[in-house]
Order: structure tokens, then C-alpha cells, then sequence
């Protein structure tokens, strides 16, 4: 990208982007737990200055996605599996708040993005061996359409960053011989909201997020990337 065409964007779009990036190739697992990340590596890799890089990782490491050290810098958060299990109850907590909310309170509106979010996400064939941008992003805006006629926006803010949290880890999920067989399916929970069964959903929705921690743990365990 040439400074003109670098000039002539805002610096907050620029920091924006990189964020995003950053982001994308954390939770998908192209850096190692623990990797020092070298500043101008991800300039040259991002086609960005160096300033919205570092606000980015700024950014990055107040949602926990990176840790910067006096001494080595900015570098991959390491995993645990208290790490692990503190961002289960985080997240559970959180989303049974944010979907009974937008189950007592969604519209047409709300049903139909649930529909088209969860018709997208079954379209597109789902390999646990091959990280699929589009089916990763069609995996989150399912998600958040579920919870999208909550009416508090910070913790809808705080259920997306859990998300990315939690992505850190279900990479690693996708590895478990028993992956393929988890027992609640997206389609379940998109069911039973759509039904208004608040309780029911909310059951299926923490059984989700539950099954594939354990086998998240199950990998830690087994591969020793606990720190």
C-alpha cells in the first residue's frame, strides 16, 4: 500500500483494520500461544504504519487476545485451562442474560435475521481440519443474532469479546476425535429461540458452549499446551 493511499485514510479506520486482522489470525490460530509478535512482521503483513498497529495491539491486549511485558514485548496470550474455564462461566452467564432478553423482547426483525443467519451457516459445508473464513463468519453472525434484541450494548460488547476469547480455543476443539459428535447443533438452539422456549434455549445454547470446552480441555491435556 503506498503512504499516499495510507495518507488519505483516517488513522482510526487504519487501527480498525489492523485490529480486525490481528484478530482474525489470533482466533484462527495462525500464531502460536505464547508467540512474540515483531511489530514491523505485522506492519509489512497488514500493509499498515506502524501506529494503528500499535494501537491495535493496544486494543488486542485490553480484550486479553495479547500481553505486552516490559521486557519481550507484545506477544500471543498463553492458554490454561483456568484461562479455559473462567471464559465458560463468563460467557454462559452473559448469554443467558442477552438471549432470555431477546427472546421476551424480539420482533419480525430479530426471527428473521436468526433465519437467514442460521440458513447462511448451513450452507456452507463445515471441515473441522480446514479453518473456513466464510464459515467462521457466518458462525459468528449466527451467534450474535441470537443475542441482537438484548437491549444492553456493553454486555453485548462483552459476549463478543468472550466470543473471540472463546475462538482461541475451539481450534483447538476441532482436533477431538469426538468433535463430529457433539450432541446439541446450532439448529437446535435456533429452534427452540424461535419457539420463545426461553428455558429450553438457553439449556442448549450453555450445552453448546459446554461441549466444546471439554473437548478444548481435552486437547489441552492431551497436547500439553496448558501454561
Amino acid at each position: 500500500m503506498s503512504e499516499t493511499k495510507m495518507s488519505r485514510r483516517k488513522p482510526e479506520t487504519l487501527a480498525t483494520k489492523a485490529y480486525q486482522l490481528l484478530r482474525r489470525d489470533i482466533t484462527g490460530g495462525e500464531f502460536k500461544f505464547g508467540q512474540k509478535l515483531n511489530i514491523q512482521m505485522l506492519c509489512d503483513r497488514y500493509e499498515i504504519g506502524l501506529a494503528p498497529l500499535r494501537e491495535a495491539l493496544n486494543r488486542a491486549s485490553v480484550e486479553r487476545l495479547v500481553t505486552l511485558s516490559d521486557h519481550r514485548g507484545f506477544y500471543v496470550t498463553p492458554i490454561s485451562e483456568s484461562d479455559l474455564d473462567d471464559i465458560l462461566k463468563s460467557r454462559i452467564a452473559l448469554n443467558e442474560f442477552a438471549l432470555r432478553e431477546s427472546i421476551r423482547n424480539g420482533g419480525d426483525q430479530w426471527e428473521e435475521s436468526i433465519l437467514l443467519a442460521h440458513h447462511k451457516l448451513g450452507r456452507i459445508a463445515y471441515n473441522a481440519l480446514d479453518v473456513d473464513p466464510a464459515w467462521e463468519t457466518a458462525h459468528r453472525v449466527f451467534h450474535a443474532a441470537l443475542l441482537s434484541a438484548c437491549t444492553a450494548p456493553t454486555i453485548l460488547a462483552f459476549c463478543e469479546q468472550l466470543f473471540d476469547a472463546a475462538d482461541r480455543y475451539r481450534h483447538l476443539a476441532r482436533h477431538s476425535d469426538h468433535f463430529a459428535m457433539r450432541t446439541v447443533t446450532h439448529k437446535m438452539i435456533a429452534e427452540a429461540t424461535l419457539a420463545r422456549k426461553e428455558d429450553e434455549a438457553v439449556v442448549l445454547l450453555t450445552h453448546h458452549m459446554a461441549e466444546t470446552a471439554d473437548l478444548c480441555r481435552e486437547q489441552l491435556r492431551s497436547n500439553s499446551h496448558v501454561s
